[in-house]
């Protein structure tokens, strides 16, 4: 997984839908009347948490609701974020925190539903010697410090009874975890995949201590909508139709799914199914979810000085798009 991984929160991960699904999940969203031919510019990263844009594309949902897509790859979701800035992108997905940065700046982009959910992917690995979370107590963990991942460590400890000076954070980046861990600089490193796995594999007498699903703790990846797309009612509401479809075929449909990951992530199958089998890609729009999650991820910011204010919640959140298209997934607006 790329370093837009560490950005994220929530969801309990619901299963595969039955096989018979598939047509009840297409005749759930009929072709809507809008014209051919309105443009929509993707701007995503590139591993499977950005998956349903693509299957949008191959399965042919884009056209059927008279849209032409076009998606550009980015390292990951957060600088992604930066075409809808310049106004080269109409949409992506990242997490609140990403977004923050950018509209804490003049930006001007909107959220409007959850796309892609993870705690699977995140772990905390250790030696051996160390078999519970309370076992870190006066211990170092390594891990990439101002970011993403020190806002979950935060969780982790407050669901453990950790206080926050009880264990020493040390600053590494994803590469450096299998030397620090093997050199003993540290005694765990927190990290997203596919940096658990390796460091299970290279380093010797190591496990996983901890995944932070354990906890309830989960990354979102939010939709994020630009200016000129929000503008534009029958095209956005065309939009959130055409991933909605797609997020329900993905859930019906791991293999053929898997191989199109895959072939366009251009990444091995056995990769992209780990990471599928690990995401959550159910889109819906509840308030108190969101409200919980951008409330979390703004109060980090403030207390670590990355940000000196935040967006107001209701200068960001948009539930409208979601109440026209599937009020049912819009919960409490």
């Amino acid at each position: 997984m790329t370093k837009g991984q560490k950005f994220d929160i929530c969801m309990n991960r619901r299963r595969l839908l039955q096989a018979g699904a598939v047509m009840g999940a297409a005749g759930l969203f009929p072709p809507v009347a809008f014209a051919d031919g309105q443009k929509v510019a993707a701007a995503i990263g590139v591993d499977m948490w950005y998956i349903n844009y693509i299957v949008a594309e191959e399965k042919g949902f884009w056209k059927k609701n008279g849209l032409e897509v076009s998606i550009a790859h980015f390292d990951n979701g957060a600088v992604a974020l930066d075409a809808i800035v310049t106004g080269n992108g109409d949409i992506g997905s990242a997490t609140n925190m990403s977004m923050m940065q950018r509209v804490s700046r003049g930006a001007k982009m909107y959220s409007v539903s959850s796309m892609a959910a993870s705690g699977k992917l995140y772990s905390i690995i250790s030696g051996k010697e160390l078999t519970k979370p309370q076992d870190l107590i006066g211990k170092k963990l390594g891990l990439a410090k101002d970011g993403i991942l020190e806002f979950l460590y935060m969780q982790f400890a407050n669901n453990n009874g950790i206080g926050l000076d009880q264990i020493e954070l040390v600053n590494i980046s994803p590469p450096e975890a299998v030397a620090a861990l093997t050199r003993k600089d540290v005694d765990a490193v927190m990290f997203w995949e596919p940096w658990p796995t390796k460091v299970l594999e290279l380093v010797p007498d190591t496990h996983t201590l901890r995944q932070l699903s354990d906890d309830n703790i989960f990354v979102t990846n939010w939709l994020f909508m630009g200016e000129a797309l929000m503008a534009d009612k029958p095209r956005a509401e065309a939009t959130m139709h055409t991933l909605i479809e797609s997020s329900e075929w993905i859930m019906a449909n791991k293999d053929e799914v898997i191989e199109i990951g895959a072939r366009r992530l251009k990444t091995d199958p056995a990769n992209a199914r780990f990471q599928y089998e690990k995401l959550e890609y159910k889109m819906e729009f509840p308030k108190e979810r969101y409200e919980k999650d951008f409330k979390a991820q703004a109060d980090f910011n403030l207390s670590k000085g990355l940000l000196k204010t935040v967006p107001a919640l209701a200068d960001v959140a948009r539930p409208e798009i979601m109440q026209a298209v599937a009020p049912e997934r819009a919960a409490g607006w």
